[in-house]
This record gives structure tokens, sequence and C-alpha cells, in this order.
């Protein structure tokens, strides 16, 4: 690639405006002078530059290297120079699969055009505001995006995106076999995450970062065994443990259960994903992450850490972190 000169004067962030708009096919993405194609090219030129202004060693097809320092222990602090690493590498990653993405589009669509790069706007979209973090690292005094997303996902956003599976094959380029088998994946998440985050547990990791080796059917024994703390809708515990275990044997046995199966137990399971309400101290509380009551969050997060306790090694010590606010109504 011939690299034309960016000016480092032009805002970086007029970079990613120009190409976010022009692709948005809004009306006044008119206003903006460069085509499409244009605005895609500078992202990538700009890129390039920074690369080479800042000297990276490009080892993104060093699959060894990339994974020892982007997956391995990703959860653990970083040095200075260690996060400086990988940013590199996570910008060096980042070119490849744009520069990827352009020969995608001219070999599928024959020409880079408006219509062409629209087609993977969100794409396009998501690159842009993951790079932002390592960008503004290299260049601190540019704003590369104004904005963010959110990096986790609320356990009530799995739950309907793995529903809309069941429907989505007459929307999406996917089978419907394969569409009901991801809508099981789905679910079977959306009660993991669902069941922890009741709990209001963030994390758990040792001082190498590795979680406790616990069963899968850990957090929803606990709470079974500590119901006494907790409030749920109308619910059979033992039906719902039913049908959680019926997820495990349809995932690690690749069963695709029939399509009402999986209908019924999103309607069953809905309930404690549902927003709710209680009277706390004379005052109405409206809880967003779910209608499941905690009676006492206090004893409850010490109850689980002794129970963590006695699953982990004896030899070892862990790490409980909880998030600020469970996704349940805290009565006490």
């Amino acid at each position: 690639m011939i690299l034309r000169e960016v000016q480092m004067e032009e805002r970086i962030n007029t970079i990613t405006h120009n190409l976010t708009q022009k692709i948005s096919g809004k009306p006044y993405s008119k206003n903006i002078k460069k085509t499409a194609k244009e605005c895609f090219i500078d992202l990538l030129e700009y890129l390039e530059k920074l690369k080479h202004t800042h000297k990276f060693k490009d080892k993104s097809h060093t699959s060894n290297y990339v994974i020892g320092l982007i997956y391995k222990n990703h959860t653990k602090g970083k040095t200075k120079v260690e996060y400086r690493n990988y940013a590199r590498q996570q910008i060096c990653l980042a070119i490849k699969y744009l520069k990827s993405l352009k020969d995608l589009i001219e070999q599928k669509h024959g020409k880079l055009s408006f219509h062409s790069i629209s087609k993977y706007s969100h794409l396009i979209h998501d690159f842009i505001i993951d790079l932002k973090p390592f960008i503004e690292h290299f260049e601190p005094s540019q704003v590369f995006f104004d904005g963010w997303k959110n990096y986790n996902h609320n356990s009530i956003e799995i739950l309907r995106a793995g529903e809309s599976f069941i429907w989505s094959s007459s929307l999406i380029p996917i089978k419907q076999k394969e569409a009901t088998n991801f809508s099981v994946f789905a679910l079977r998440q959306s009660l993991e995450i669902k069941f922890k985050r009741i709990l209001g547990l963030h994390s758990i990791h040792n001082k190498n970062h590795n979680g406790p080796k616990v069963r899968h059917d850990f957090f929803i024994n606990f709470i079974s065994k500590n119901s006494d703390l907790l409030e749920f809708p109308d619910y059979n515990f033992s039906d719902l443990f039913n049908l959680y275990s019926w997820t495990n044997h349809c995932i690690h046995n690749a069963v695709i259960p029939r399509v009402w199966e999986l209908m019924f137990a999103y309607d069953y399971v809905r309930e404690i994903f549902n927003a709710g309400k209680a009277k706390v101290n004379g005052k109405t509380i409206l809880a967003v992450g779910g209608n499941v009551k905690i009676k006492d969050y206090q004893v409850l997060k010490e109850r689980l850490c002794l129970k963590i306790g006695q699953e982990c090694s004896i030899d070892e010590i862990y790490c409980v972190s909880f998030m600020a606010t469970p996704e349940a109504i805290v009565l006490k």
C-alpha cells in the first residue's frame, strides 16, 4: 500500500467521524466531501502511519507470540511495558484484519464503494471503537473516536439474543438446525451469568488469575441451598434445576431440541430476568436487573465465600470480588 501523508494537525477524530458518518447513509453524510472509499483508505493509512511512526514490530503473523501476549493471562494486570507491547500488537492485529476486510469487499463486490463498504458498517464501527484505547495510548493528545461501548452483556440481553435465534433463520444466513443449537448455548449462558449476578459475583481468581475448579452447577446449587436468603418469583427450584441440566445435556451431546421445548424453556425462565420492584424502608425500589430479592446481602456473601473456600484446594488462596449492585433487589 502506498502511504499518503495524513496531516497530524487534522484531528484523528475527523478520520473516524467521516468514515462512520459516510457509511451510515444518513442525509447529513452528504456534507462530507470524501467518498466512502476515501474515508476507509484514510483510516487504513492513518493506522499504517501510526505503526511506522512508533516503530511497531508487527508480530501479528506469529501465532505463538500473539496468543502468549493477548490470550494468556488476559485478566492479569499489566506493567507499563507489558501494556505497551500489548497495545502495539492489538493495533497490528486490527490492521491485519481491516486489510482482510478490504480485500473481502473488493473480491465479493468488485470494488470499494458506498454500497459495498456500508454492508459492513457495524463491523467497521466495532473496529473503530475497539481501537480507541490503544490508539489514544500512543497519541494521548488526540481523540480517536468520541464514544465507547459496554464490553459486558447483561443477562437479559443474552436471553433475548438466544430466543431470537429460534425465529431468525429466515432473516439471517444460518440454517434453522444451527440456529436452534446456538439458542441452547445462549439460554445456558444467560442462566449461568444470571445465577452469578443474582449473587453479585464479579470474579474469583487465585494469584495466577485462574478460577477455581467448581462444578457447572455450583452456583445454582448454592442458590437452592440458601433459598432462605433469597426470594424468587413463583418458581419450583427443582424444575429450574432440571431445565438447567437439560441445557447441559443438549450442549455436551450436540442434541438439537424440539423447537417448542426451547420456546417453553425461554418462557419459563424469563420471569427471573424481568425487572422488579419492592418496598425498602418505605420507598419503592425499581430494579432493571431482575425481580429476585435478597433478604440479607452481607450474610449471603459470607456464605458464598465460605462455600467457595470449601470447594477450593486447601493450598490455594482466592480473591472473590463482588459487583457494586447485584442483579437483584437488596432488601437488607
